[in-house]
């Protein structure tokens, strides 16, 4: 209940305009996280309940806000007891029915996330090598399955996809789609601008059926591969919970999974400005070099290894002397499968290429050449402590 209370409060306070600029980052990254997170903060928006915000005008912040968020709803005695606020009646009814109203929306957006999770999880059968699929996701709920190979395009109004269209023209502003590709699986869009993105496996993509007119924005989380169409008057900003990339017109690879210690942004066209929003800190980047945002906010641009960065889209696996759990987590997302350590991560290094429409069985034996004792159990690899012999 501590994170809803906390949304709850963060939704009120950007309902009044009172948020501060740490706050905002919070609930943008909070927004970002899933769609529904982002049509309810839409909901809230300052025009919202214009009788609620006219009371709380004629109140000081730091005597309404937090006994209202804070006080009423975590201090609430185990017997009911008289509770003395300087708050009217009508302020204080007004207040918690927000509290109760906040707090069941998002418990019942937090539920029909897990329902569609385990939807993307169920779409890629296990230790198959990945394929064309991903679900669409517009701002009203609306979901689709997709499986075609020319993946989805926005051209002059219209969001196409197989033998689907989508009349996004009437919209007076622009909705917010998101695209999942889950673990076994790949896709692409072209977007309203001509920007061309590939999205590896267990990535998503938040992208608007058209872009403003002062710039185009995407947010992302996993790896993709951009290439993005040349638009002086408006830049191409790619959101990730920790950074933006800036370009006009360029292509690059990112790839920033959540359970990764680092982002990293390779470059291989044009020029791209890598913003570190903690550290508010940025490197710009050449063709040929990369960029690495550690965990820690530390930013930094070294060489790239092109090939192993974006092998992905050449469909293959492409490993220079990289560390055992990098490789085994693109083989889980690439393939569908659980991972569990029975001991410590084994430390060996590979080198090579492997193509991704290899089976599982081929893989596993490429594994298994660096001695590694690994045992597939029911899409479940598991990998023991000791080395084969």
């Amino acid at each position: 209940m501590d994170s809803i209370k906390r949304i709850s409060f963060l939704l009120k306070k950007h309902q009044l305009n009172q948020l501060s600029t740490a706050e905002r980052e919070e609930l943008n990254r909070w927004a970002m996280e899933d769609p529904a997170n982002k049509m309810l903060l839409d909901e809230f928006t300052p025009s919202t309940d214009v009788n609620l915000h006219s009371l709380l005008q004629e109140k000081d912040q730091s005597q309404i806000l937090m006994p209202s968020f804070e006080s009423v709803l975590a201090k609430l005695p185990a017997e009911p007891k008289p509770i003395h606020l300087r708050l009217n009646k009508a302020l204080f009814i007004a207040a918690a029915s927000l509290i109760l109203l906040l707090g069941t929306v998002i418990l019942i957006h937090q539920q029909q996330h897990h329902q569609f999770a385990e939807t993307l999880s169920m779409m890629s059968p296990k230790t198959a090598p990945g394929n064309y699929r991903a679900l669409l996701r517009s701002d009203k709920g609306d979901v689709y399955e997709l499986h075609d190979k020319d993946g989805i395009t926005v051209k002059e109004g219209f969001l196409s996809f197989g033998n689907q269209q989508i009349n996004t023209s009437s919209l007076a502003k622009a909705e917010q789609l998101s695209l999942f590709v889950p673990k076994g699986g790949t896709y692409q869009i072209e977007l309203e601008d001509g920007s061309k993105i590939w999205l590896n496996a267990d990535s998503k993509l938040v992208f608007p059926s058209h872009f403003a007119a002062e710039q185009r924005k995407v947010y992302l989380e996993g790896e993709a591969y951009f290439e993005v169409s040349k638009d002086k008057t408006r830049p191409f900003i790619v959101v990730h919970k920790q950074q933006e990339i800036t370009v006009l017109g360029t292509a690059f690879n990112l790839k920033a999974y959540p359970e990764d210690k680092a982002v990293y942004t390779t470059l291989y066209e044009g020029k791209v400005q890598v913003f570190d929003q903690h550290h508010a800190a940025k490197v710009f980047l050449l063709p040929g070099e990369q960029s690495i945002l550690t965990s820690n906010h530390d930013l930094e641009k070294r060489k790239a290894n092109g090939l192993e960065a974006k092998a992905w889209r050449e469909g293959l696996f492409s490993f220079q002397n990289t560390n055992f759990e990098e490789v085994i987590k693109q083989v889980a997302r690439w393939y569908n499968v659980d991972v569990k350590f029975n001991g410590p991560i084994p430390i060996a290094n590979f080198s090579g290429e492997v193509s991704r429409n290899v089976s599982f069985d081929i893989m596993l034996e490429f594994l298994k050449g660096s001695g590694i004792n690994l045992q597939l159990d029911q899409g479940t690899l598991i990998i023991n402590e000791s080395m084969e012999k």
